[in-house]
């Protein structure tokens, strides 16, 4: 696992925590995120990015999400579902990180978190979000002209923004 999905799976996990305890110190989830990314600041950082940022958009996702979730409320959907979900579309929206990468490290997390059909619900939900956002993804395809570079490929722990997001990607309507 790359150092950042170690941080974005500490996050998820504290988002998750939020649905069932949102009264626990900040304290002690300052510590875990430090535990879980063996003290290295910047990833701490970074997981804190995820967590506080995800908590202050939670009331405009959901809206959002229940939309693009076709037949299915916010609060329906399985808790670690939910939190996945709400993070990646936050990073996406709000970081420099590429639709791409943020759908795939989602989906990667709901494989190791998730139910069994957590990975491809998460994958369509998410897809159908941020399908209004700029993307290296077009009709299906890595759209090759779109640059990323080296520093962000690098930091994200990936050799390719769309690493294995080929077999993840939508392809149309089936009979």
């Amino acid at each position: 696992m790359s150092r950042r999905t170690i941080a974005r799976q500490a996050a998820v996990q504290l988002l998750f925590q939020d649905e069932f305890n949102p009264q626990r110190s900040r304290d002690l989830d300052r510590q875990y995120v430090l535990d879980q990314v063996e003290s290295d600041a910047v990833l701490a950082d970074f997981a804190w990015w995820l967590v506080d940022g995800t908590r202050s958009q939670k009331e405009k996702l959901d809206p959002e999400i229940e939309a693009a979730a076709e037949h299915w409320s916010v609060y329906r959907m399985s808790a670690v579902d939910r939190s996945l979900i709400r993070m990646a579309a936050f990073e996406c929206r709000s970081g420099s990180t590429p639709k791409a990468v943020a759908i795939d490290e989602a989906i990667r997390l709901a494989k190791r978190l998730g139910g069994k059909d957590s990975p491809s619900f998460v994958n369509g939900v998410l897809d159908r979000l941020l399908s209004d956002d700029a993307s290296p993804v077009v009709h299906g395809k890595l759209d090759s002209s779109v640059a990323v570079s080296p520093e962000s490929q690098a930091k994200d722990g990936a050799n390719s923004p769309g690493l294995g997001l080929r077999r993840f990607i939508k392809r149309g309507p089936t009979a």
